[in-house]
């Protein structure tokens, strides 16, 4: 009888930590893709080397993420940033948040 509730006990916590552990890994996946998403628009425009109307047409047909916002912001050092903006979610804890993530291009002109 003592093992059966300490099994029950030990098990009641190792579950949680486990779904909980699901929660944050799946959490690293949105971070991961919105990240690959950037890097992926950082590297088109590094190889097209200008920014214009062109440029962004071409960029919009990049996007794979639904959630994601994408803005661009040019500097007085010809550098683009490209700014990602999504969505984290931790379902079990009904939690969510908005964040961004920044990146600069090298000097493009």
């Amino acid at each position: 009888m003592k093992g059966s509730f300490e099994f029950a006990f030990i098990m009641t916590f190792v579950m949680m930590f486990f779904v909980l552990g699901i929660g944050f890994i799946r959490i690293m996946v949105q971070y991961q893709d919105a990240k690959m998403l950037q890097e992926r628009l950082i590297a088109h425009l590094e190889v097209m080397e200008h920014f214009d109307s062109e440029s962004l047409s071409v960029l919009s047909q990049i996007s794979q993420c639904e959630t994601c916002e994408i803005h661009y912001e040019a500097d007085e050092t010809n550098r683009i940033e490209v700014i990602v903006s999504f969505p984290l979610k931790l379902p079990i804890l009904d939690w969510s948040i908005r964040t961004k993530i920044r990146a600069k291009t090298i000097p493009l002109f």
